[in-house]
């Protein structure tokens, strides 16, 4: 039986590359691997006298703004019709699904209220949060005006939440992963850091959230940032389609790649 060829998209220093190199994996497939950041040169001859079968194209938004972005995924979609993409991914549009407006108009009853950044001047740091509407994860937080870069519609602000918890829950092929991350958040200097502070098994109440979520959504592995609340309750903080899961490796013994590529 032959190998099936499959393509990886990613950003560079990606933390879960190397788990999609695993025995099982690359027992079924051929693996070619690109990054946004290569020429575009090189993508074209990486495309040479290929016919892959399945692609996944990750989170273009995780690393530095990279050259003619939008061009390379089009060219992608268009030279391999035939393939399986992950994700379902049909158009540059759909990678776009991590802008945190979009996602706010999809999920305004569970997310914090949230709004277009219109006046740069007057804002309330102490009452609001400002998020680049594409970023990667808490790089996008800004902590006073002279960091604001571009036009206010780029931002977005949003009421601040007391939050007594934050999860990250991962879903594959439609399964919510059983154990989620307990994430630690802290802000020094306006650096904003985001560590692993411990694992548990998902309580009935926010597995029950988390499906409600899951529900309207398409992707094949997205991780869900949950914050509870001081009143137990649960909003939704963003989606990410292509979540690290590293950690989550090291922890639990499961290769998330191995769920999505093999199962």
């Amino acid at each position: 039986m032959r190998k099936q060829n499959l393509l990886l998209v990613t950003v560079p220093f990606s933390k879960s590359l190397p788990l999609f190199s695993s025995r099982k994996i690359l027992a079924k497939y051929s693996l070619t691997t690109l990054f946004y950041t290569d020429s575009f040169d090189h993508f074209l001859k990486s495309f040479k006298n290929k016919d892959f079968d399945l692609i996944y194209l990750r989170d273009p938004f995780n690393f530095v703004a990279c050259e003619d972005l939008e061009v390379k995924i089009n060219l992608i979609l268009q030279s391999f019709p035939k393939a399986v993409f992950i994700d379902k991914i049909q158009s540059v549009d759909d990678l776009y699904f991590e802008d945190k407006w979009i996602q706010y108009q999809q999920f305004t009853d569970v997310m914090p209220k949230t709004a277009l950044l219109i006046d740069k001047k007057n804002i309330e740091w102490s009452k609001f949060l400002i998020k680049k509407r594409v970023s990667s994860g808490s790089k996008g937080l800004i902590f006073s005006e002279k960091s604001l870069r571009g036009e206010s519609s780029n931002y977005i602000i949003q009421d601040k939440i007391d939050i007594l918890q934050e999860y990250r829950v991962l879903s594959v092929r439609g399964e919510i992963l059983p154990t989620v991350v307990l994430k630690k958040v802290s802000i020094k200097n306006g650096a904003v850091t985001v560590k692993v502070r411990d694992f548990q098994q998902i309580n009935k109440k926010l597995l029950s959230f988390t499906k409600m979520i899951h529900k309207k959504i398409k992707f094949d592995l997205v991780g869900y940032d949950i914050a509870e609340l001081a009143d137990n309750s649960y909003v939704l903080i963003e989606i990410n389609r292509s979540p690290q899961f590293l950690a989550y490796h090291r922890e639990t013994g499961i290769n998330v790649a191995e769920k999505l590529l093999l199962d």
